[in-house]
Parts: C-alpha cells; sequence; structure tokens
C-alpha cells in the first residue's frame, strides 16, 4: 500500500513541474508559482524565462526521488520474499536434523 502511494506522489510531484516545463518549451511562455501568477514570454525575458524553466525542471527531482524510495522499497519486499524460501529450507533441515539427534541420543539412554 504505501508503496502505491510513494508512486503515486511521486508522479504528482514531477507532473506538476513537467506539465507546465513542456508547455513553457512548446509556446515559449511560462507563469511563475505565485499566488498573483505572471506570464513571463521566452523572447521578453530570456533570462528570467531560462531560470523559471530550471527551477521547474529542479522541482522535478524531488518527485523522482520519491518514486525511486519506492522502486527500491517494492526491490526490497521481492528480495525479502525470494529469501524467505532458503530460510524455510534451511529451517526445516535443521530441525529434522535435531530431532535425529534427539533421538539418537534418547535411543542411547534407554
Amino acid at each position: 500500500m504505501i508503496i502505491w502511494a510513494l508512486f503515486l506522489s511521486g508522479l504528482y510531484l514531477v507532473l506538476k513541474d513537467l506539465i507546465p516545463w513542456l508547455k513553457g518549451q512548446r509556446n515559449g511562455e511560462t507563469r511563475t508559482r505565485a499566488y498573483n501568477s505572471k506570464t513571463v514570454l521566452r523572447s521578453e525575458e530570456p533570462e528570467r524565462f531560462s531560470a523559471l524553466q530550471r527551477n521547474r525542471t529542479e522541482g522535478m527531482v524531488v518527485g523522482l526521488m520519491v518514486i525511486g524510495v519506492g522502486f527500491a522499497w517494492f526491490l526490497f519486499g521481492i528480495f525479502s520474499l525470494i529469501l524467505l524460501v532458503p530460510i524455510g529450507m534451511i529451517m526445516a533441515f535443521t530441525r529434522q536434523r535435531a530431532r535425529k539427534r534427539a533421538k539418537a541420543v534418547a535411543d542411547q539412554f534407554s
């Protein structure tokens, strides 16, 4: 459940900045993130436009890191499930061996 939440929240954080970034690259205009947002045109203010686009790109990094944590958590879960089989086999073999040894000791004293 947590893995799905991490994937979805990371996807939201990425798309929140990716869609305006793509729109800005295509149209040549982007909007600031403020409450009273202003439109910045690439042709009129190229430095400010590139800075806003760079900020949107850097904003996507947090979402990608959240997705990475979700993916790592998923791999850890799969790896732990895969390890359950050999650990269970080792435990079963150890238990059988202990029973045989206990029976041999009990037979020796009876």
